[in-house]
């Protein structure tokens, strides 16, 4: 398997590495978690924009870049050596639901917006309690005066309090469809969640009988089923994908300070207990990196081991991460889990992402069920 970058790849992950480097360090990223109202900076994101970040996966014909799965799970892995806030993740992942539905009007009326990033949009799917997957839906629309009205709790939801479009997965006659929402519809209240990764915002999202129009459907029941499937399966690569960048990041952190601090007049990193700590800790990370980008590379190909690859990739990566940045809290020794300094946000990012779209104990669960089918 070739996981070798093109030169257009290239380019793009040392543009946004720079850009993020510069706009928004981690001492800009602390700034923002310490404004819990603001969230994210919308300077660096209209500057990713122009970059192409939310162009990535949208054709040319619509405004983007027509890229892949691929394409941006290396942006989302640069977001993640910085921690950055922001709604990269979830935006995309409402654009590819657009892209993939059979709603020619929604396609040419809402992408070119997206593509720019003008329309900032996320998708409301996990509730409170539930597992990430289709079982855990209990958001209800009705037909009423010929649209929906929708009642629910979501939770989770990357961002809502800046997006101005919201997809929203729901029960419609005992089955799954999909509502795309505007933000400021009478009855939707977004209020801010309390995570243990004080650098992203997640919000609830509450929906008490908001009315949508007919035409608010981007999938009804049927097809919303594959493309929940689908969603949820980007969702998992990409957040593997940051967490790869939390993972790289805390490493390169934990060999440079293993090489400074001294203990019995050595560096610690020449005691052979830190060097195969530090060995194992990039061994499971190049693991799960190849882990991962195989994973982009079978959905965006729709290979029959796709849903496999995925589980695999969320499931190790997740896990790994978050191993990999306990273990670098004790190469710090004392200093390493303190608010002044950064390796404790890393760590709290990989724990988040170790949940989101699913735990690895559904992801195990996936894979058991999968090769028992197999096999029988």
């Amino acid at each position: 398997m070739d996981f070798s970058l093109s030169d257009e790849q290239e380019l793009l992950v040392r543009s946004t590495r720079q850009l993020l480097t510069r706009d928004s360090p981690i001492s800009r990223v602390r700034e923002l978690a310490d404004k819990a109202e603001q969230g994210f900076d919308p300077r660096v994101w209209e500057k990713g924009g122009d970059l192409g970040w939310p162009a990535l996966p949208i054709p040319t014909e619509y405004g983007g870049l027509d890229g892949d799965l691929v394409d941006v799970a290396l942006i989302t892995k640069e977001h993640g050596r910085t921690v950055q806030p922001g709604p990269l993740v979830s935006h995309v992942l409402v654009a590819l639901a657009i892209l993939r539905s059979t709603r020619d009007d929604l396609r040419s009326r809402l992408l070119p917006d997206l593509a720019t990033g003008e329309t900032v949009a996320t998708w409301a799917f996990a509730e409170p309690g539930q597992a990430w997957d289709a079982g855990g839906v209990h958001t209800e629309a009705v037909e009423h005066s010929g649209g929906f009205r929708l009642n629910g709790v979501k939770t989770a939801v990357q961002d809502a309090g800046h997006a101005r479009l919201i997809l929203v997965t729901a029960l419609l006659d005992g089955e799954l469809a999909q509502f795309l929402v505007d933000a400021g519809a009478p009855g939707l209240t977004v209020r801010r969640q309390r995570t243990i990764d004080v650098t992203r915002r997640l919000d609830e999202v509450v929906l008490v009988d908001v009315v949508v129009p007919a035409s608010a459907l981007l999938n009804a029941p049927g097809p919303a089923d594959s493309a929940v499937a689908y969603q949820l399966r980007c969702g998992a690569v990409l957040i593997s994908a940051e967490s790869l960048g939390v993972g790289e990041r805390v490493l390169d952190m934990t060999v440079d300070y293993a090489k400074v601090r001294t203990q019995f007049g050595r560096p610690i990193g020449s005691f052979q207990a830190v060097k195969h700590k530090c060995a194992t800790m990039r061994m499971g990370l190049q693991a799960s990196s190849a882990a991962t980008y195989y994973a982009a590379m079978a959905v965006t190909s729709d290979t029959r081991d796709a849903e496999e690859a995925v589980a695999v990739a969320k499931a190790y990566t997740s896990q790994t991460i978050a191993d990999l940045t306990s273990e670098a809290l004790q190469v710090h020794g004392g200093i390493g889990f303190t608010w002044e300094h950064d390796l404790h946000l890393y760590h709290r990012r990989a724990k988040a992402n170790q949940v989101l779209f699913g735990d690895p104990f559904l992801y195990h669960e996936r894979l058991a069920a999968m090769l028992a089918s197999s096999v029988g």
